[in-house]
């Protein structure tokens, strides 16, 4: 999301005959996602059975019972996936359905693997011992690949479908606190088939000075919704439960309530929640009562052991293939083409607020930190964070090396040694992290990583704005969204020219 608020419409969205078959077809592709996905299931399991077949009994003809019992648990199989998916709400194509790829990707993918677990335990349990675990491991890898590929393509195609006017569903939005505003700018950025209709007011004052979400003015209050809903019909309907609605009755809310029910409206009330990610597990009832568990950061008890161990394998590999085969021409080529040290230190701060030393190539003079003051004076910054346009003190190596991400591969160290990870929020210098304001520093409460979702998701955001990046990995992280970020790290990093961050000026040679 960029740092300008994008504009929503304050009309309803035009839409035409032609677009109205597109839009009831693409409105019900949940179905036809359920369809694609248990094909695709079954598809990967014959093929891995097969592939594995071949390769362990070359000389053995494949039975027909052998290739039926398959058959039989790749249906369980894709009817299990397919089944626990949805559950998580990963069939929705309402507001539930939009939400960040990487939680899509998290609730597949663990979909996959439990009922996978599921499955090759009945068929032992039940004596069909010909199910193999190199059978399932590859057809999990196979139709993981494959969905997540599909559900690419379809959210490319819902935004081409978006920029063609087709339209599937309409929302209202009711307040005009920061809940509502941020509600509404993440809708806009999706850039897809669900669209903003317009602003209500909780009062009746709908004057163009009564601005609401995103600078949208009111196009009528809660007390008119009907007349409203007769004028332009809309589908879903969010209340913001901030400080500018608390002149919202409970009586009134009921009203609206039995309104929108008795009109098949969808009715969403977003609580005042300190833009603190929540996951449907922290969402529970008490006697009725609806609570919210609020907590920035979370991991499975486990999920620590094997982060920690998968990042000491792949740093050693990193540290050992890496620097023989890349590191060793880059440090020559620093030596040759200008004065100071290979590789650098400067301190950063990490997991709660620790320090610790970060390593990286040199990308800069060598009398860097002593011009900076040229540059920018980090004491009357308005936020913790700045970016040098074409920074004079960056080398013509040092450029190609930012560019290409190239100068972050000492931090293998880092990860190995363990005051980083592979992945986690990128960490910044303490001048800048005193500056934090309490919603900022909320990001220390994970290891920070060399790379992060905020890289792969929206680079070279200012912090305020990439904060809920790195809330929403530190909410969902595991091992699958790990992979899959360092997967599409290495494409954004192909595809994007240099970023220059806050966290890597000032540079500060070692001695």
């Amino acid at each position: 999301m960029n740092d300008s608020s994008p504009s929503v419409p304050s009309k309803a969205p035009q839409i035409t005959g032609k677009h109205r078959l597109l839009g009831t077809l693409w409105r019900n592709r949940g179905f036809f996602l359920i369809l694609l996905d248990a094909a695709t299931v079954v598809g990967c399991v014959m093929l891995s059975m097969y592939l594995v077949a071949f390769w362990r009994l070359p000389q053995r003809d494949l039975t027909s019972l052998f290739v039926k019992e398959h058959f039989k648990a790749a249906g369980l199989w894709a009817a299990l996936w397919v089944a626990l998916y949805g559950h998580t709400g990963g069939y929705s194509t309402g507001l539930r359905g939009v939400s960040a790829p990487m939680v899509r990707v998290r609730s597949l993918a663990m979909s996959g693997f439990y009922s996978g677990i599921i499955v090759f335990v009945l068929a032992h349990t039940f004596g069909f011992r010909a199910l193999r675990i190199e059978t399932c491991l590859l057809a999990l890898i196979m139709a993981s690949c494959v969905l997540l590929a599909a559900r690419l393509s379809f959210r490319s195609l819902d935004r081409v479908l978006g920029s063609l006017g087709v339209v599937t569903q309409t929302v209202l939005v009711a307040g005009r606190d920061r809940q509502a505003q941020d509600f509404t700018e993440r809708l806009v950025s999706q850039l897809g088939t669900i669209r903003i209709l317009g602003f209500v007011a909780d009062t009746n004052d709908t004057s163009p000075s009564a601005a609401g979400p995103a600078g949208q003015t009111a196009v009528g209050s809660l007390d008119e919704i009907e007349s409203i809903f007769e004028t332009t019909p809309f589908d879903n309907l969010v209340v913001s439960q901030g400080a500018q609605t608390d002149s919202l009755s409970d009586e009134r809310l009921y009203e609206v309530l039995n309104f929108c029910e008795g009109h098949d409206i969808r009715l969403y009330v977003a609580p005042r929640n300190f833009d603190v990610a929540v996951t449907r597990a922290e969402v529970a009832s008490f006697s009725g009562m609806p609570l919210v568990r609020l907590q920035d950061a979370f991991t499975h008890p486990g999920h620590a052991i094997l982060k920690r161990a998968m990042d000491i394998v792949l740093s050693s590999v990193g540290i050992v293939v890496g620097g023989v085969l890349i590191g060793i021409p880059i440090a020559i080529m620093i030596r040759l083409t200008s004065k100071g040290p290979i590789i650098f230190k400067q301190t950063r701060v990490g997991l709660h607020g620790k320090l610790f030393e970060i390593y990286k190539f040199r990308t800069m003079v060598p009398d860097a930190e002593a011009r900076l003051g040229e540059l920018v004076d980090i004491d009357k910054l308005k936020v913790p964070g700045f970016k040098i346009k074409d920074d004079p003190r960056v080398t013509r190596v040092g450029r190609f090396l930012r560019r290409s991400g190239l100068d972050e591969l000492p931090q293998l160290i880092n990860v190995f040694i363990g005051n980083m990870s592979l992945v986690g929020p990128r960490p910044e210098m303490p001048q800048l992290v005193d500056r934090y304001s309490p919603d900022m520093r909320r990001r220390l409460k994970a290891k920070p990583g060399i790379t992060g979702y905020q890289q792969i998701a929206a680079r070279g955001l200012p912090l305020a704005a990439a904060v809920k990046y790195d809330l929403i990995y530190m909410k969902h992280q595991d091992l699958f969204l790990d992979f899959y970020i360092l997967l599409r790290t290495i494409g954004v990093v192909l595809r994007n020219k240099e970023i220059q961050y806050a966290e890597e000026s000032p540079e500060k040679p070692s001695s």
